[in-house]
This record gives C-alpha cells, structure tokens and sequence, in this order.
C-alpha cells in the first residue's frame, strides 16, 4: 500500500504579515510538552508489537510486510530518516527474495518519500516512476492513484504547477472511480495547496473544506490536523491570526503525538512568525533557529532554505540589511541546488528589495525581475505583485519612467483584480500586445520603404493613383486615430471618476476609524507601503478584570459593554492626532505620531490618556457605565511601521521594542495599584510640567530588558 502525503509548507512572505491580538506563546510550548510526556510509551508499544509482526516467519507474506512497512512510517520515515533509507532496502529484498512485488513497492514508496523529503528529487522520483510501474502491471488502482499523488508534490515542490495539477486531478478521478475518500481528501489538499500559494484563496479554501469534511466524516485524526494547519496557514496569509491559531492549537497535540519532526518545524515557523509580528525578534529567532535545528537533523534542505530565508526576513525587519542579505543568499544558494522555483522566486525578491534600501538600484532591478520571471513560470502572483513593487520604486529612482509606468500598470492589475485567473490572463495579454506593437512598427517601417521605391520606379500615371490611394489610406487611418483617441479618452475619463469616487469612499470609510489627517496620510500616493522607522508615542490600555467579568454574561452584553468603553475612547484618541493599532479583546493598542505627525506626539498621548481617565470616572459616576477600571502605558521611541499583509488584505502596523516596552509599563500597573505610568522618555518631552503631578516609581527591571528602566506615575493637578 502506498500512503499519500499531504504537502503542508509554508510560504516565504515578501512583506511580513501581521497580526490582529496577541497570544501567549509559552501555553502553546507548555502544552506540546504536556503531551509529549505521556504519548511515548503508547507509541512504542504499538511499534513493538508491529516488529513482532514483521519477525514473526509463520505470518503471510502480506502481513509481516504490511506490518514492517508501518513500523518503517510510524517509528523511523519521519523522525529517522537515514535508518528509515535502510530499513526500506530491507523491504525491497524481502520482496525480491520472496517474489512479493508489493513489499517492493513498498520499500520503493518508502525511500521516494525519504528522498523527496531530503529534497532529492530526481532520486525521489525515480523510485516514485518504479512503483507506479509495477503498480500498472498489477492493475492496482488505489496505489496508482496514490503513486500519482506522490509525484505531483514533487512536481510542485520543483515549480511546475500546472503538472502537479494535472496529476491531482487524475489521482482524484482513479480514487472517485474506487471509491477511496481517503486518497480524494489527500490530492484535495495538494490542489489547495498550490492555489494558496498563487494567492487563489477561494478556491484553496474550497478544497480544503472539501477534503476536511471527508476526513471528519472518516474520522481520520491524522488528515484532520493536516487540513487544519493548511487552513490555518490561509487565514495566517491574510492577517487573522486569532482564527489561524484556532487550527493550529487542534493540530498541534496530533502531531506531538505522532512524533512528527516536519510537522514540529512548521509549527516553530508559525510561531516565530506571530512573534515576529509582535516585535518580539529575540522570540521569533529562536523559534526559527529551532525549526532549522530540526530540519538539519533530518536533512531536509527545503525545510532549510525557508528557515534561512525567515531568519533574513528578521533582520531585514531590524534594518540589519547586512546580515539579511547573508542569509537570503545562504537560502538562495540551497534552493539552486534543490531547483526549489517557489523558494527562488522569493529570496531573489527579497535580495531585490535588501538592495533597493541600500540605494543599490541597478542590482533590485537585476534580482527582481529574476524573481519576477520565476514567479510567472511558476504562476505565483502574489509573488509577481511584489516583485513589480520592488521594480517600481527601483525604477522609479532611477528615473526610467516607462519602465516604472509598465510595472506600475502590472502591479495595479494584480492588486485590483478579484479573480486572479482573470488577471493572469490580462498580464499575458499584455505581454502579447506589448510585442504586436514592436512587430507592428516594424512592418509600417518596412512598408514605407517599400513604397518609396515603388514611387520611384513608377512612372508620374502610376505614381498618381498610388499617392491618390494613399491618400485615402491615410485620411482612413486619420480618422480611426481620431476614433480610437476618442474611445481612450472617454475611457480615461469614465477610469478616472471611478478611482476618485473609490478613494473618496475609501477616505469616508478609513475616517470613521482614525482622524482625517492620519487617513489621508495612509492612502496618499507618497506614503510608503514598505517599512518605515521613525520616533512615535506607543500607549497600551486595557480593562481591569475583564475575565470574570465576561465570564457571567452572554456575548450581546460583552459586545455592548466593549462598544460602550471604547466608543468614546476611540474618539478622544483620534482628536488627539492618534491611530488605534489593534484590539485586544480586553484593551488596544495605539499609536501618537505615525503615520502622521503633528508634532509632540508624547504630549498627544497624555493629554488623551488623561481625558480618557477623566470621561471614564464621570460616565461611571453618572451610571452611564458599569464601574469600570483601566490601565494606561506609555512610552516614546523609534518605531517601525508599514502596510503589511498579503496583495488582497493590508493592515496598518507599528512594531519594536517601544512596543513592547509599552506593553510591559501597562502590565506595572496591577503591581502599583495605577491607572497610568509612563515611561521618562515620555516625561521629558512633555511642556509645561508644574501642570502634572508625578512620582518615580524608581528603575524596574522589565521582562526582555537588560537595564532597569525608570517608570513614572503621572497624573493632571
């Protein structure tokens, strides 16, 4: 029997995404390690008892090869690969010994699932095409059709989608014929797969819904935690974090119990990832450094590359552009030597866009539009989208406006269109119109000579009646210039009015969320969607004793209350020139001076911490609200915020130690028995201090900081 494997890998982003709430990362380690203690001497049991099989020689040949075949996949293919290799030959010889071609196959399924997991594909798929030979000769279709699906992730796993899509689909058809539910939900997750990675979210979701369904309604645990982390990787792609880990957490105890070391790797990814959105990059380097410890132990190159290239991705957040293009180029190289075309694609934009913010124009532009090429070979637009980003700007800066303009137009067709396929099509079509063009001109050029010699040979008669002719012709095509101009202008016209009514309604709608001021400054064409760093207030508030409190009500009363507390809490933060970041369930996250910055954004801050303060004690006082407690953190410092997200779904995001900072200052609180402390960076940018009552709290040494840092009590005299 050959067994499928579901490809679950995750994508290496162009710009990092970002998140909606925090989550306590330690609970979810703390729960891997809950399970992990009592899982292993259950799964070494059923792994004796499998060997006992398979040494057993009164036994048929079917079973003690079934059975060495499962100790192979259960106790060695995913955490021992190297013995797994071996223990496989010896599967193949007792087929060969004994003329029992299935134990062939399956020694051979065996070490084309170890190759392709080494990244080995040329290997992987020589012992793939062996089996699916002897699997024809017996007629066996449910293993032909699970053969098929085995080489169609390795199709994809070298880029060549549209094959791997061909031999889904066929994997698919054989299994519908048999009735093998199994194997449909398997190939159903490769087609997801691969339309996740092209940044068709509709139809990945379709697909793994389907096959969720079949694996629940087969009670399969092991293919509902693999489509549970596939869909919590999209929901992960498009900023919401909350629902991505929702999967994640269902998934996570099923592959500790498994023993499953790819599975572990891709779960420190995502993690490192969440923490990487927090700013916590001491976090997120340690969770990747675990999953290329891992990937190493097992050789699994693939696993590298993409660990190589999120550990850039890091440093790159940091402004460390250095020590970022080391490690894309490290990630590069092994991605050359596997023919990884989706990694490639990737770290060549994202050395493209190290060099575009080290001014160094000529070479973005050389790596970009590589990426770019390998992007459309593999049909990856999200990919395509951010490589015509990165040329753009590049080209752009270097004043070639033509160039800029094409990709301005292409990025502008990726970024619109809502079905991508549609916007594949138009980029061909233009690609086609653009050399039509050349061909046409060329043949005008070659026309006119033509027709000066033929003046000239001509006798006056002749000479006559063509120019008449010509005359005709060029009245002709004239008039169908004067059409066509006509047509373009009234298309522009009608273009233009839709793109001022969409940003007028944009603004109305953005506005309703932050001020006027700091929403034009987010949609206006000179700001940038890449990173930013600059100097900006952070302030954290959250609600005292929020649990107990939704604990006793339904969740209409929870909503009403959340909207009664924040609603003017919202209002007061935004006529203070400040932006709400995120919502915490219990609290927010805002910002003072970024985008937009009016000035000393610290005054900003207190002065709307303390009217916030003021209008909460009066609403309560009044029975406008239930009693209600809060706590206020502040601190001032550099920043770095950007547009980050996929090509369909952006957020506004600010991230970095101050961040942080603010977060643990508001945590001092509780300690303190306070409602607002800030921290002396603040303090010293306030004017007119004899206004303000305050006392140090003295030097505190915060979580993640390695000097204490002074922390103020503040409030209004």
């Amino acid at each position: 029997m050959t067994t499928e494997l579901l490809d679950i890998r995750i994508r290496i982003p162009i710009l990092f995404q970002t998140t909606n709430y925090y989550v306590s990362l330690k609970w979810l380690i703390l729960i891997v390690l809950f399970y992990s203690s009592g899982i292993s001497a259950n799964a070494q049991t059923r792994l004796d008892s499998l060997y006992a099989i398979w040494q057993d020689k009164v036994q048929v040949d079917s079973v003690r090869a079934k059975a060495y075949y499962k100790y192979i996949w259960e106790g060695y293919l995913y955490s021992k690969p190297d013995s797994a290799l071996v223990l496989a030959k010896n599967l193949v010889k007792y087929g060969e010994d004994n003329k029992y071609p299935k134990a062939k196959n399956f020694g051979y399924n065996i070490q084309g699932i170890v190759y392709k997991n080494k990244s080995e594909y040329s290997k992987a798929m020589e012992f793939q095409e062996k089996g699916l030979e002897l699997y024809k000769k017996q007629n066996d279709k449910k293993n032909i059709a699970s053969t098929l699906h085995n080489m169609a992730i390795i199709y994809r796993r070298t880029g060549n989608h549209t094959k791997a899509l061909t031999y889904y689909n066929q994997s698919i058809e054989i299994n519908q014929q048999i009735n093998y539910q199994k194997g449909i939900a398997n190939s159903l997750a490769g087609s997801g797969f691969i339309y996740n990675i092209q940044g068709n979210y509709p139809k990945a979701i379709n697909c793994y819904n389907k096959g969720l369904r079949i694996n629940e309604q087969l009670g399969d645990q092991s293919g509902i935690a693999d489509f549970q982390i596939n869909i919590g990787a999209i929901y992960f792609d498009q900023g919401n974090t909350i629902k991505a880990l929702e999967y994640f957490n269902d998934a996570l105890n099923f592959y500790q119990d498994q023993g499953n070391q790819y599975r572990r790797s891709e779960i420190f990814k995502y993690l490192g990832r969440i923490s990487q959105s927090q700013g916590d990059y001491d976090q997120a380097l340690d969770y990747f450094k675990q999953s290329k410890a891992i990937n190493e132990q097992l050789d699994n190159k693939t696993g590298i590359a993409d660990d190589l290239n999120f550990i850039g991705l890091v440093y790159n957040n940091l402004g460390d552009h250095k020590r970022a293009l080391e490690y894309y180029t490290q990630s590069l190289n092994i991605q050359n030597t596997v023919n990884d075309k989706n990694g490639m694609a990737r770290s060549k934009i994202n050395i493209g866009v190290v060099y575009l913010a080290q001014d160094n124009y000529s070479k973005s532009i050389e790596n970009c539009q590589e990426g770019y090429q390998l992007a459309v070979s593999i049909n990856d637009l999200l990919a395509q989208r951010d490589a015509c980003k990165c040329l753009y700007d590049a080209f752009k800066k270097t004043r070639q406006v033509n160039e800029a303009l094409f990709y301005l137009e292409k990025r502008r067709l990726l970024d619109d269109s809502l079905n991508l396929k549609e916007t594949a099509t138009k980029l061909q079509q233009m690609e086609f119109k653009k050399e039509l063009l050349a061909d046409s001109l060329e043949f005008s050029k070659k026309q006119a000579i033509d027709k000066i010699k033929l003046e000239k040979s001509e006798n006056t008669k002749d000479a006559l009646i063509i120019g008449a002719i010509l005359l005709i012709l060029l009245l002709g095509v004239i008039y169908y210039g004067y059409r066509q101009k006509q047509t373009a202008n009234r298309y522009l016209k009608e273009r233009n009015a839709f793109e001022i009514e969409n940003k007028k309604k944009a603004m109305t709608l953005f506005s309703q969320q932050v001020s006027p001021e700091v929403a034009k400054e987010l949609l206006s064409d000179s700001y940038k969607s890449g990173a930013n760093k600059l100097r900006a207030c952070i302030m954290f508030l959250d609600i005292r004793n929020f649990t107990p409190f939704s604990e006793t009500r339904d969740a209409a009363e929870i909503n009403q209350y959340q909207n009664d507390v924040f609603g003017f809490m919202i209002d007061i933060i935004s006529e203070h020139n400040g932006i709400i970041n995120q919502f915490m369930g219990d609290g927010f996250l805002a910002s003072f001076g970024a985008p937009a910055s009016p000035g000393n954004h610290s005054q900003n801050a207190v002065n709307a911490s303390l009217e916030i303060l003021k209008e909460l004690e009066e609403r309560c006082s009044s029975g406008q609200l239930l009693d209600t407690k809060i706590g206020i953190g502040l601190h001032t410092g550099e920043i770095v915020t950007g547009n980050v997200g996929t090509a369909k779904r952006r957020q506004y995001s600010v991230t970095g130690n101050t961040v942080i900072l603010a977060s643990r200052i508001e945590q001092l609180n509780k300690q303190f028995k306070s409602e607002l402390l800030l921290s002396k960076e603040v303090l010293n940018d306030l004017k007119d201090i004899e206004n303000y009552t305050f006392e140090s709290l003295g030097p505190i040494q915060l979580k993640g900081r390695s000097e204490p840092v002074e922390v103020i009590k503040l409030k209004s005299t």
